[in-house]
């Protein structure tokens, strides 16, 4: 990686040179692939031996988890503040992204995709336990 040589930094996906630009676009996507399990050892490996890019792959590593606690505990938040679990058909915004986002967790625990501290996590919101039990012995498609 030249460039990063050269410039002792690492490009901007947002930099008004061409050039720029693309390599920093190179590397969201190389984030991208890296979050999706696309990046083999070998792979991973050069990039981490460009200039700062450690500091990248560290990002990437940690930000789906920690993009899923805030929401967590935003959830929990508001549960404890409101009393109930959040409604689909509510006018609030914010209490339907919510249950938006507790949707998308009964379609993660369908798929495996969560794990154990996560689903411990998830149980401590009140009343999410029940759904969590109601979703696990329901049949797969009533999913």
């Amino acid at each position: 990686f030249n460039w990063v040589q050269e410039q002792s930094r690492l490009p901007s996906q947002r930099a008004e040179n061409e050039d720029e630009r693309r390599l920093g676009q190179w590397i969201r996507n190389q984030g991208t692939s890296f979050k999706n399990g696309k990046l083999d050892d070998t792979q991973l490996a050069k990039l981490g031996r460009v200039r700062g890019m450690s500091a990248c792959i560290d990002r990437w590593s940690t930000a789906p988890r920690n993009s899923w606690d805030k929401a967590c505990t935003k959830l929990h938040n508001w549960v404890k503040y409101h009393g109930r679990l959040p409604r689909e058909k509510s006018p609030d915004k914010a209490e339907r992204s919510l249950w938006v986002w507790i949707h998308s967790q009964r379609q993660s625990i369908k798929r495996g995709k969560l794990d154990e501290a996560q689903l411990a996590e998830l149980s401590q919101v009140q009343g999410m336990a029940e759904r969590i039990d109601r979703w696990s012995a329901a049949p797969r498609e009533q999913w």
